[in-house]
């Protein structure tokens, strides 16, 4: 039943709506929440805030479920606040919420098949996305247009795909350096050894990734430097163990596993630099993250002016485990290429935020 109170506040009333992406965060205090983007039967998305003690029970939430679960997920979220602080809507959750996964109701049934007739359509094994709340998100045209001397420093995420790879004479897809000591000096694979200016003939050397990229949405595209921890995520190996399984010294080799990033979807999480290189125009990639297919990005919209309406439905007593495992795809293995040139937990006083 829908209660409405004087502070605007609607409790004992439940959401349910197509899971568009997830996004993690953590309070003022340091305590983790997440908020989920729900997209009801009019199209409109609706966003939920959920803090620690249910994300962390999974008796109320199953994330791994949620998470791994076949396109489109459907989620009801029971026992919800309802506010509109400013001039949206969203969903608060209260000590009595329980989050669904699929739930045996009409309204489910019939976001599912919206969902699989819509123009958004996605592919059963089309990840669920999962965004860090400090990490704006951007597009490229959006990202082109900044003022780099303002933006310098700032990192936005950027959901795209990698299409071309640069390899130069100045720069290959690697950097080798020295491990003795403190020795962070370049080295090279001279006669037969890994060799360092400074001591000659190393045992061995740290391998990083390094790799100039051109990166292209349904907006643009921009040149990018791909660095060590989000080439691990990109390519699916450390760098060091590529180099051994394939016994490469020469970082103008291509490796056929990095070429075969190229077309797939990530979300790229760029920093804006000052700097100029090799006709690379300032964007720096520290992560990357698996999506889904980018050509149709969903846009993520607040809804105005609107009743949330709460329905009769028996839900389950808890969140079905899909069978399904996601899919996991293991590294392959050359060819040589040039260049073309954002506090606490609500209460009833204190409404969540979103």
């Amino acid at each position: 039943m829908v209660k409405p109170k004087q502070n605007g506040l609607i409790e004992n009333t439940y959401y349910i709506g197509t899971l568009e992406e997830i996004v993690e965060g953590t309070t003022a205090s340091r305590d983790p929440f997440l908020r989920l983007s729900l997209r009801d039967l009019r199209g409109d998305t609706i966003r939920c805030r959920l803090w620690k003690e249910i994300i962390q029970d999974p008796q109320r939430f199953n994330r791994s479920a949620i998470e791994n679960a076949p396109r489109p997920a459907i989620v009801a979220v029971t026992s919800v606040k309802i506010t509109k602080p400013f001039e949206w809507i969203q969903l608060g959750a209260t000590a009595a919420t329980y989050v669904y996964l699929n739930p045996d109701i009409p309204e489910a049934a019939a976001l599912k098949d919206r969902s699989h007739t819509g123009s958004s359509s996605l592919l059963p094994t089309t990840p669920i996305p999962i965004i860090s709340s400090s990490v704006e998100k951007k597009c490229i045209s959006e990202l082109l247009q900044f003022d780099r001397q303002s933006a310098s420093g700032r990192t936005f995420a950027c959901d795209a795909s990698i299409s071309d790879i640069h390899i130069t004479t100045e720069e290959g897809w690697f950097k080798s350096q020295c491990t003795i000591g403190i020795c962070t000096l370049t080295a090279y694979w001279r006669d037969g050894f890994w060799t360092c200016p400074a001591h000659w003939r190393i045992a061995e050397c740290r391998h990083t990734y390094h790799i100039v990229t051109t990166i292209t949405d349904s907006t643009g595209s921009a040149n990018a430097i791909i660095y060590n921890d989000a080439g691990e995520t990109i390519v699916g190996s450390p760098c060091s163990e590529l180099i051994t399984t394939e016994a490469i010294h020469d970082p103008m080799f291509l490796p056929q596993a990095i070429i075969q990033t190229k077309k797939k979807p990530f979300r790229f999480h760029l920093k804006v630099q000052l700097y100029t290189k090799l006709g690379v125009t300032g964007f720096n990639i520290n992560k990357a993250e698996h999506i889904g297919d980018t050509s149709n990005p969903p846009t993520t919209h607040t809804t105005t002016e609107r009743e949330v309406r709460n329905t009769e439905a028996t839900l389950p007593p808890q969140t079905p485990t899909p069978t399904r495992q996601p899919h996991r795809q293991g590294p392959t293995t050359g060819v040589k290429r040039s260049l073309p040139t954002e506090t606490g937990p609500a209460s009833d006083n204190n409404p969540p935020h979103v």
